[in-house]
């Protein structure tokens, strides 16, 4: 890749950013808060969320330009402002508390599903038999079906028929907030999102990696290791090489939206204070500064992992066209 093309991307990437902050500055601006109605209010399930009944986002006493230019200089400096009410904490204070909570779940969660979904997948092809048709089968029904419902179905089935009758208070959802994630009673409770969140995460990396794989395995190199009489594991082995960075990061890239959506849906059901949950609590409470970290911080991250993934094409493995299309052979 020259280095035009990577700073075109570059560039591209980083325009990304002010697009989606004006898109959400305009929504909030414009659009009502719902909050102000005597016949709604939304009630946030996130401990530290208080609801903005602002009527709307836009302050009367300042242009919308001006209220544009003052709150994007303040994101510069990451100052999201402050919630609403007595207590009044730090929008960034509340966004890292509740990272903490997701990480404790997710982080071993992802490390899991790429070794896991990566291995399976890359046997299967390997093997030149039907167990990858199996296999991609497999998870895509586990995906389509949303494995965390299924299980959370399974959680509160378990809740109802064991834990009330015999007075197992440890499987009911409760979380202390104030002790942090790393807390013995918090940590009892992660043990649900953290297998749902693993078995969807494994589901979504053996579908990638399934069509991922498979683009691979009748390159004229795997042949000649079949030709020679090597086994699954040597192909794979020849395989892995050319596939190892885009299955590594597409949970940050192609795949942020099925990921994101898993986290929302485990966290709300779970009662987990963590990001997911923050953010269905920022969209109903509309509390400005919050809206805009829930929904940056995703962009910034997917825009990261672009940028670290093009760096490396450019600079190690620089088999990538130059208009992105595709790898050499």
């Amino acid at each position: 890749m020259r280095p035009e093309a990577l700073v075109r991307r570059l560039v591209r990437g980083l325009a990304t950013l002010p697009v989606v902050f004006t898109a959400v500055f305009l929504s909030l601006s414009f659009v009502s808060n719902p909050n102000t109605s005597r016949t709604f209010s939304y009630a946030p399930r996130h401990p530290t969320v208080v609801v903005s009944r602002l009527p709307r986002f836009a302050a009367r006493e300042a242009s919308l330009p001006a209220l544009y230019g003052r709150w994007a200089g303040r994101l510069l400096q990451f100052d999201f402002g402050r919630m609403p009410g007595e207590a009044a904490a730090s929008v960034s204070g509340v966004v890292v508390d509740s990272l903490g909570f997701t990480a404790v779940y997710f982080l071993p969660a992802v490390v899991i599903a790429l070794l896991a979904g990566t291995a399976v997948q890359l046997y299967a092809v390997a093997t030149e038999t039907r167990l990858d048709w199996w296999t991609r089968l497999v998870a895509v029904v586990a995906v389509s079906v949303p494995v965390f419902l299924l299980a959370y179905f399974a959680r509160t089935t378990l809740l109802v028929a064991v834990a009330e009758p015999l007075d197992l208070n440890f499987l009911a959802f409760r979380f202390e907030v104030a002790r942090g994630p790393l807390a013995p009673e918090n940590l009892r409770m992660m043990v649900f999102p953290f297998v749902a969140t693993t078995v969807y995460l494994t589901a979504i990396q053996m579908r990638y990696a399934g069509s991922e794989l498979n683009e691979h395995a009748e390159r004229p190199f795997v042949k000649v290791a079949r030709a020679k009489g090597a086994g699954p594991l040597r192909v794979g082995w020849h395989i892995l090489p050319h596939t190892v960075v885009h299955l590594a990061t597409a949970f940050f890239t192609d795949m942020l939206g099925m990921v994101l959506v898993g986290i929302y849906v485990v966290e709300w059901l779970t009662l987990v204070p963590g990001f997911g949950a923050l953010t269905i609590d920022a969209v109903g409470a509309r509390v400005p500064g919050l809206v805009f970290a829930v929904v940056l911080l995703p962009v910034t991250l997917a825009v990261g992992v672009n940028l670290v993934q093009d760096l490396y094409y450019a600079l190690i493995d620089p088999r990538v066209d130059d208009d992105g299309s595709g790898v050499g052979e």
